[in-house]
């Protein structure tokens, strides 16, 4: 747009001569930035600026005059109109995909469209998985944390509202995706080594080992660990509770057997298998007694002896000072009787 100024001034043309002069541009009776004193070239006097906000502003150039010249202004016809700038929203998140458990950041960046410039301020509206999050702009970026969606893909959509000076704008929807978890299972058992009779206990401890995984509860590992052993014999299962599950295994021969806990995993959760652990179960102690039912006897009478085989422990002894005294004698099954006359 042009501003013509009454009160023109007059230059020597003969030679190309052109005396300098400068004029000042006034918005709204303010004197714009930068724009008090312009020197003129050829009689034209251009200032730039990017101060004006989004109005019709009355723009009004003023000549002071000099020693030749009268001083003089012009007004621009309808005045100056400036319109709100489109803006531009950008969605991004990190990490993407993302750990069950695992902490994302979701932004957004809006951004002016040219010939627009400036930076965007005001309120983003993120929307996952239909649930809304509300945000506000800090240099024309915006971002929330979403932390505990279950595994799938979401969608995102976000909008910025606008502004004094740039138009509301939406962004195309972005999938954010969850994945399952790792996890990684311990066993333990205990009695290890057992004796054969022994009931032994399965533990397995299942923990989350994805790098930046936050344990939160309820949301932790379920669902079922099985214990087995590469020959067969044991084959139990266990329900996780608070990470931890466990079985009681019954009698199994002795001999030595390699036990795997392997935990099946869930919906959020990727299964895993523990270290393999080698159960010993040893021989369980006997006691043997012998009785003969005449001692002494005469020669040549008869008589009869009994043998009697019966599983124990060993003995732990204690002694009161004059007396030995047996402790920790266990008989599992029926003794076995030998009878011969």
């Amino acid at each position: 747009n042009s501003i013509i100024m009454s009160g023109n001034p007059r230059w020597i043309e003969n030679n190309n001569l052109y005396r300098t002069i400068t004029a000042a541009i006034v918005c709204n009776s303010n004197t714009i930035a930068g724009c008090s004193a312009v020197a003129t070239t050829s009689a034209i006097a251009v200032c730039t600026t990017a101060a004006l906000t989004t109005t019709t502003h009355t723009l009004t150039a003023e000549y002071a005059g000099d020693d030749s010249f009268a001083a003089g202004s012009g007004t621009l016809a309808a005045g100056q109109g400036v319109d709100k700038a489109s803006a531009s929203l950008m969605l991004d998140s990190a990490p993407n995909p993302v750990a069950f458990g695992q902490e994302a950041r979701i932004t957004a960046t809006v951004s002016a469209v040219a010939p627009g410039a400036g930076t965007p301020t005001g309120a983003v509206t993120f929307t996952v998985a239909a649930t809304d999050y509300p945000a506000t702009l800090a240099g024309g970026v915006a971002a929330i944390n979403v932390l505990g969606l279950p595994v799938g893909a979401y969608p995102v959509a976000a909008a910025y509202a606008g502004d004094d000076d740039f138009l509301p704008a939406g962004a195309e929807v972005y999938t954010h995706t969850v994945v399952k978890a790792d996890t990684n299972s311990e066993l333990a058992l205990a009695p290890n080594p057992a004796l054969y009779g022994d009931s032994v206990r399965y533990t397995a401890t299942v923990t989350v080992q994805t790098a930046g995984v936050t344990a939160f509860t309820p949301s932790g590992p379920t669902g079922s660990v099985r214990f087995t052993d590469t020959t067969g014999t044991v084959d139990l299962t266990g329900t996780l509770a608070s990470g931890v599950a466990t079985a009681t295994g019954g009698v199994i021969p002795a001999g030595a057997y390699t036990v795997t806990a392997t935990y099946l995993g869930d919906a959020n959760h990727n299964g895993s298998a523990s270290t393999s652990e080698v159960l010993v179960v040893e021989k369980y102690g006997s006691a043997t007694q012998l009785t003969s039912s005449t001692n002494p006897v005469f020669v040549d009478a008869a008589f009869s002896f009994s043998v009697t085989v019966r599983p124990a422990r060993s003995l732990a002894l204690a002694c009161d000072g004059r007396n030995p005294v047996a402790a920790n004698f266990a008989v599992l099954p029926p003794p076995l009787a030998v009878n011969n006359a």
